[in-house]
C-alpha cells in the first residue's frame, strides 16, 4: 500500500499527466513496477490514461474521493488548528482571519504568552491597507472584490492614501517573501504578521495573522517568526488541498495592481 501510495502522491504532486518514466522517477521506482501499479489503479478507476498521448492521470475515483474529503473538511476550524500550533511554537498571539463583507473579518484569536493590553473582538473587521491581514487580501484579491471597500477607506483617512501610494511597491514585496508586516496600526505598539492558506479551487484565502509587542519582532527574529509562519500556512494550504507553494491561488496571478 505504501508503495501505491507513492504513485499516487508523485501523480498528485505533479499537478499534470505524467508519462510511464516520470511516475516511475518521481515514484523512485522501476517502471516494470510502476506500470503495473498504474494498471491496476485503472482497473478501479484511481488513474486513467489518455488515449492520444499514453499520459496517466488521476482518475474520476480519485476525483470523488477528494471531493467528498474536501466537503468534509471545516476550514476555518482546520486553520485554528493550526494557529493554536503556530501560538505554542512562537509564544505569540495567532489570529485567524475570513474575508467578509467588511474586509478581513476576525474568526479566532490563538492567546500567545505576551500580553497584549488591546484585542480585536471576534467578528471584527480590520482595514485593508493599515492591517497585515488587510493587506493579504489587497495582495491576492482581484479588484472588484475589494474596490469599494478600498474607495471608502483611502477617502476617510489621509494615512491610507499615503499608504495606496506605495502599494505596488507594498505588494512586490508581500508576493516575494510570502507575508506582510505591519506595526503600529491597529493596535498601538504592536506588530503583525500574516500569510495566506488557499483551499482547493478557491481564490479567496484564509490568513493566518501572527500577533506581538512590537519590541518583541525585530530583525534579529523577523525571519525566523517569518519563516515558521510561512511553513505553517504551506501545511494547512496542502492540508485542505490548495497549493501550499505560492502565494496566489492556482490560475490567478491577479491580485489588486
Amino acid at each position: 500500500m505504501e508503495t501505491g501510495m507513492q504513485i499516487l502522491n508523485a501523480m498528485a504532486n505533479a499537478g499534470r499527466p505524467l508519462s510511464l518514466s516520470e511516475v516511475s522517477k518521481l515514484a523512485e521506482m522501476p517502471p516494470s513496477k510502476a506500470h503495473r501499479y498504474l494498471v491496476s489503479f485503472g482497473r478501479v478507476g484511481m488513474t486513467q490514461q489518455d488515449a492520444g498521448t499514453s499520459f496517466y492521470d488521476l482518475g474520476p475515483a480519485m476525483r470523488r474521493i477528494g471531493a467528498e474529503a474536501l466537503r468534509r473538511t471545516n476550514e476555518v476550524q482546520s486553520a485554528s488548528n493550526h494557529a493554536m500550533e503556530l501560538r505554542d511554537r512562537t509564544g505569540h498571539s495567532v489570529n485567524v482571519f475570513v474575508w467578509g463583507d467588511a474586509g478581513p473579518t476576525l474568526v479566532n484569536w490563538a492567546y500567545g504568552a505576551h500580553t497584549i493590553s488591546i484585542t480585536v473582538r471576534i467578528g471584527a473587521s480590520l482595514p485593508l491597507l493599515g492591517s497585515s491581514a488587510g493587506l493579504i487580501y489587497l495582495s491576492t484579491l482581484p479588484e472588484s472584490m475589494v474596490k469599494k471597500l478600498l474607495d471608502a477607506e483611502i477617502a476617510a483617512d489621509p494615512l491610507a492614501r499615503q499608504r495606496w501610494e506605495h502599494f505596488p511597491e507594498t505588494r512586490e514585496e508581500i508576493l516575494r517573501k510570502g507575508y506582510a508586516m505591519v506595526s503600529d496600526s491597529v493596535l498601538p505598539g504592536v506588530s503583525s504578521m500574516s500569510a495566506a492558506a488557499f483551499a482547493a479551487a478557491d481564490p479567496i484565502p484564509l490568513v493566518l495573522s501572527l500577533v506581538a509587542p512590537k519590541s518583541l519582532v525585530q530583525k534579529d527574529n523577523q525571519e525566523k517568526l517569518a519563516e515558521v509562519l510561512t511553513e505553517t500556512t504551506r501545511r494547512l494550504s496542502q492540508e485542505l488541498g490548495g497549493n501550499g507553494g505560492h502565494m496566489l491561488p492556482p490560475g490567478s496571478g491577479e491580485g489588486l495592481t
